[in-house]
C-alpha cells in the first residue's frame, strides 16, 4: 500500500515532502523503488482540489491503473473507492 498524502505545503509520500509541481517527475523517477498492489491519495482540508488531481494525474502516468468497484452493498454514506495500480503488465 503507498500512502500519498496531498498538504498545501507538499506532497508527502511517508515523511517525505515533494513540492506539488515537481511530484509527477518525482514518481516517474522512483517508480521501480514503488511496486504497491493498491494507493491512496488523500488530501487534508486544507489542500487545494487542484494539487490532488495533479497528483492523482501524476500516479495515473506512472502506474497502470484498474478501478475496483466494490461489489457487496455498503452502509448509506460510507465511499470507499478501491484503485488497484500494476507497475506494468507483467505483475497480472
Amino acid at each position: 500500500m503507498l500512502y500519498i498524502v496531498v498538504e498545501p505545503d507538499g506532497v508527502y509520500i511517508g515523511k517525505e515532502r515533494v513540492p506539488p509541481d515537481e511530484f509527477a517527475d518525482y514518481l516517474r523517477a522512483r517508480t521501480r523503488l514503488f511496486s504497491p498492489d493498491y494507493f491512496i491519495i488523500a488530501g487534508t482540508d486544507a489542500a487545494q482540489f487542484g494539487d490532488v488531481v495533479r497528483a492523482f494525474d501524476a500516479a495515473r502516468g506512472t502506474f497502470r491503473v484498474d478501478y475496483m468497484m466494490e461489489t457487496r452493498p455498503l452502509p448509506t454514506g460510507t465511499r470507499r473507492p478501491r484503485i488497484r495500480v500494476a507497475q506494468n503488465f507483467w505483475d497480472y
